[in-house]
């Protein structure tokens, strides 16, 4: 008799002990694990790994820029000008009746200009990226007003967060730190995955282009010129593009990551370098290289049009007939060069 039992949607069938057949152990598992798995878990391991060094690096940081701070006493008339720098005053007085010294908190001028590297310190309690600071300052050019409008727009949010209906405490404040530490960390993660398998397609690239001496010079190793004077260049947006004289005649775009979650989203990223590369020339080739091209990734590329080919980057990489397929629709269909090669 079976027992059925359902959690959470999911029907699982019990046997009773007396009928159930045991597998003899280290026997192997009769199922097998989808296709790619055993690569997604290298990548979560290698991740795992990543997050556990940066945290400790972001630890680090923290430790130093606590001795810097709890070695500091600013008494309460160096706090007269609080108002100018952006702080609201009922915050101000929250934190002073919580008994948390003001400047661990609040940026004080007299801290940031002695010790420049506490402004980290102050963005990731904002839970503000830096780079998100940089541009709410952009176009300040004098070095002085660009760190007045900086100190006052941390004390903004700053102020904005202790208002907010919770006690603060240094537990809370460790807390937004590491919150915004994490979210920098997966921003860290994810370029490192897109920089890394960008650099394995233009590794691939260059060298059979080397082998089939379709090389004519090379600036430097990002930038390489063919015996037919196409161009071929590393970026970053796009990550590869190919022109002859003023030409855009392809684009490549390559992500790197496993993880399905977020296969619209990179697609997307990929997407408006497309659109800008065919504003520039409507006959260029767009390439898409995916580690994951999930059914949902495949019906928008149908659906927008703008995808000129696919590729599976984890094919590209190992299996040798798939990635020659690669080459020689880059080098014979697109660049055009290995015609010209066999007519010399």
């Amino acid at each position: 008799m079976h027992l059925r039992l359902a959690k959470a949607g999911i029907s699982r069938v019990i046997e009773p002990m007396g009928k159930r057949k045991l597998k003899k152990q280290g026997a192997p598992s009769r199922e097998s694990v989808a296709p790619g798995t055993e690569q997604l878990l290298a990548s979560y391991s290698e991740r795992s790994q990543f997050f556990a060094r940066e945290i400790g690096n972001y630890k680090n940081r923290l430790d130093r820029w606590l001795e810097t701070l709890r070695g500091k006493t600013l008494d309460d008339n160096k706090w007269v000008n609080r108002s100018r720098w952006g702080i609201v005053e009922a915050a101000y007085n929250q934190i002073k009746q919580s008994r948390t010294v003001p400047h661990m908190v609040f940026v004080h001028p007299e801290l940031v200009q002695q010790h420049p590297e506490l402004l980290d310190y102050y963005c990731l309690l904002a839970c503000l990226p830096q780079k998100g600071l940089n541009q709410l300052v952009r176009g300040i050019k004098r070095a002085d007003l660009r760190m007045e409008r900086q100190i006052c727009i941390l004390n903004q949010l700053l102020s904005a967060m202790v208002l907010d209906p919770f006690s603060y405490s240094d537990m809370t404040i460790l807390s937004f730190i590491m919150a915004q530490a994490g979210t920098e960390i997966q921003g860290a993660w994810v370029n490192r995955i897109g920089v890394k398998a960008a650099d394995e397609v233009w590794r691939i690239i260059v060298d059979y282009a080397r082998q089939k001496s379709f090389l004519s010079k090379s600036r430097n190793k990002t930038t390489y010129t063919l015996i037919n004077d196409v161009a071929l260049r590393r970026g970053s947006e796009p990550d590869i593009e190919i022109q002859k004289g003023v030409e855009l005649i392809a684009v490549i775009e390559i992500k790197g990551s496993l993880d399905p979650a977020g296969a619209q989203t990179r697609y997307g990223e990929a997407k408006k370098s497309f659109e800008k590369a065919l504003k520039k020339n409507p006959r260029c080739e767009t390439i898409y290289i995916a580690n994951c091209l999930t059914d949902a990734v495949k019906s928008l590329i149908k659906s927008d049009g703008q995808v000129r080919k696919t590729f599976e980057l984890m094919r590209l990489l190992n299996d040798r007939a798939y990635r020659e397929d690669f080459l020689r629709e880059l080098f014979h269909h697109i660049c055009r060069v290995a015609a010209l090669r066999k007519e010399r």
